[in-house]
């Protein structure tokens, strides 16, 4: 019964009747500053998708948090996964569904995360990466570091 009344009201964000924390279900989107990332992650990995630690982007002047995580939502990136002593490993590589959205494919514009997972995708609208970053948009120029 609790499990049914939490799922009716996750979109809103309620506290948790059984264990008292709060549980909320997010839409996200994919902003610009992911896709930036995504393009820094596919210039400095090449073309044979290398792994790229997220300092590197920072280097290029990038400022994004969580930026990662928010790819990986939609699989355009993926986590190398954690250290031996259980922290983040920092290192990311774009997937080849990324790299197909960078010469625009097109993807769910919405993404609903809930406890920190996917849950599903909103497929009522598809964008390219043109729609997200402008159609005079050259992932070209990004990839040779002019785009930036």
């Amino acid at each position: 019964m609790a499990r049914v009344w939490l799922q009716a009201h996750l979109d809103e964000g309620v506290t948790c009747p059984c264990c008292g924390q709060h549980a909320q279900r997010y839409r996200w989107s994919l902003y610009s500053t992911a896709i930036r990332a995504l393009l820094l992650y596919r210039r400095l990995g090449g073309p044979s998708f290398e792994w790229v630690h997220t300092n590197e982007l920072k280097e290029l002047g990038h400022k994004g948090q969580g930026d990662a995580n928010r790819l990986a939502a939609w699989a355009l990136a993926e986590s190398q996964g954690r250290r031996e002593d259980g922290g983040k490993s920092g290192y990311w590589r774009v997937k080849p569904l990324g790299q197909e959205f960078i010469e625009g494919r097109k993807i769910p514009k919405y993404v609903f995360i809930y406890d920190g997972k996917v849950e599903r995708f909103d497929t009522s609208t598809w964008v390219t990466i043109y729609d997200r970053m402008g159609h005079d948009f050259n992932w070209r120029d990004h990839m040779r570091g002019e785009g930036d």
